[in-house]
């Protein structure tokens, strides 16, 4: 029931006066006891037996087992994912280019066009920008510390998770007596 503006609500004990968030999304009673509402700036609310709380992604996908693993849902604005075992916010590198999972491991994509293309590899910890020259010649790590690879003109060489340009030695080998007149 309104009055002047103010909405009320006849309990046992008598007429009580709407909050602000029950005038807006109106009153959380027995009936509608795990029903959703949603506020005008977009904050989801479920309805408990204490009234209205803001909703957690368990309230709109449910609890988040293997079963739905990679379901994702949007409370008040913000996505999240069943990971398998609880509910994460989701990453915007996540919401772009879709999940990194083993299937795609080692898949490269990229977000930006033109000089503000970044890239991205998937890998087992989720997806890992790469710079460009990791774009290029591939991630540097302790699998592969000390290798090289030439590109065009230059060796690059792996060293302490990075790649860092080689030396003259490190491209065309020793200069002693024996490479004596070897040109590069």
């Amino acid at each position: 029931a309104r009055h002047g503006e103010k909405g009320y609500l006849c309990k046992t004990s008598g007429w009580s006066q709407l909050s602000a968030l029950e005038n807006e999304i109106g009153v959380c009673v027995n009936k509608k006891v795990g029903g959703l509402a949603k506020t005008g700036e977009g904050v989801d609310y479920i309805c408990t037996t204490s009234g209205w709380t803001r909703a957690v992604p368990a309230d709109i996908g449910g609890v988040c087992d293997s079963t739905k693993q990679y379901k994702t849902v949007k409370v008040s604005g913000t996505s999240y994912y069943c990971n398998g075992t609880s509910w994460s916010t989701m990453s915007s590198i996540d919401t772009q280019l879709g999940f990194c999972t083993e299937k795609i491991l080692g898949k490269i994509d990229s977000t930006g066009e033109g000089s503000a293309v970044v890239r991205y590899s998937c890998e087992s910890t989720g997806w890992k920008k790469m710079t460009a020259l990791e774009f290029l010649l591939g991630f540097c790590n302790s699998k592969n510390d000390s290798a090289q690879k030439v590109v065009h003109d230059s060796v690059y060489v792996c060293s302490k998770s990075s790649w860092k340009l080689g030396t003259v030695t490190d491209m065309f080998g020793a200069c002693d007596s024996l490479a004596a007149g070897k040109t590069g």
